[in-house]
């Protein structure tokens, strides 16, 4: 029960505030983080900073990162954000765009995908447009 109380609070986190609030009671009540519950926060990082950017979802699909734009995301902003390069490891060749999303094939590491994944979010970020 305890367990699944962490959970849900930290799908409700809804800013930074929230994620380093609910690091700190992680920290005071259990001692050091172990890896996957860094990672797990990591992830709502990740969420948090995509909504923000207007990202709609971020998928994993057969290879591929699948970033769909949500109303705050526009295909245009995503192109002119992304086309200047710059992202680790990715050719042009390796981003398609579509009316909905875009698409990026991911390096076949784990750890590279998920650094990857976190540039994109970062560079869309950048975008200086607010979201809806």
């Amino acid at each position: 029960a305890q367990k699944l109380e962490l959970y849900r609070r930290l799908a409700r986190a809804r800013d930074a505030g929230d994620l380093a609030a609910f690091r700190q009671e992680l920290t005071d009540r259990f001692g050091p983080m172990p890896q996957p519950v860094l990672r797990l926060i990591e992830v709502a990082e990740l969420r948090l900073a995509a909504e923000a950017a207007g990202v709609g979802s971020i998928s994993r699909e057969e290879g591929q990162l699948v970033v769909r734009f949500g109303e705050g995301l526009s295909r245009a902003t995503a192109m002119r954000l992304l086309a200047g390069g710059g992202l680790p490891g990715v050719k042009p060749t390796d981003v398609t765009f579509a009316s909905n999303q875009f698409r990026i094939r991911l390096p076949r590491d784990a750890s590279r995908a998920w650094g990857l994944t976190q540039a994109v979010v970062a560079r869309l970020s950048t975008s200086g447009e607010p979201a809806a």
